[in-house]
Formats: C-alpha cells, structure tokens, sequence
C-alpha cells in the first residue's frame, strides 16, 4: 500500500497544519505562503494538481488539474493565484469569490 505524502507546516517546533496531498508515486513541487494561504502544487501520473490552502480553517479554497504539465510557476498574492505550465497554460483564480478570472494559453 502506498504511503501517503504529506503537506506539513510548522511555527517553530509547533505543527500547525498536517494534510495528505497525494501518494507515494507523487512528487512535491516547491510550496508557496503568503499569510494565510499555502498553494501546494503536486507532480502527478498523468499531470500537476495544484492546491490552494486555508491555515486557518484548513479547508482546501481552489484546485486545479493540469493534465499533461510537467512543470509549474505559482505566483500567490492576497486574493489572487496564478499559475502558469510548462504548456503555456496561465489561470488566474480570484481567492475572495473562488472563481477563474483569466484562462489562456500563451
């Protein structure tokens, strides 16, 4: 059975948040925090799910699946998450209302 692969955040020597992001066959990318939201983007089998992370109610507020993407560029702000794949795909996702405002591929 494969293990999990987990999402862990910590202040200090205190662990603060604890989530399974995928199994043993997934692959971390690198994180992003900006106050009260992480972004956790995952090298999957078949393409790159990307996470964008509560810290303080721990609920998971967008996610995206990149089918085909190998790599991937976050850019957390605020309200907003961008993200764009190594397909020329770029998604901007307003965090206050959980919507896309922007989808195109460059």
């Amino acid at each position: 059975m494969p293990l999990p692969l987990k999402l862990r955040v910590f202040e200090g020597d205190l662990e603060r948040f604890d989530l399974s992001i995928g199994d043993s066959s997934c692959e971390p990318l690198m994180p992003e925090i900006f106050g009260r939201r992480i972004v956790s983007p995952v090298l999957e089998k078949d393409g790159i799910k990307v996470c964008a992370i509560d810290l303080q109610s721990k609920d998971i507020t967008a996610q995206l699946f990149l089918m085909g993407a190998s790599q991937v560029s976050t850019r957390l702000t605020e309200n907003t998450l961008i993200v764009a794949d190594n397909l020329g795909r770029v998604i901007a996702i307003d965090l206050r209302r959980n919507c896309s405002i922007r989808n195109f591929r460059i």
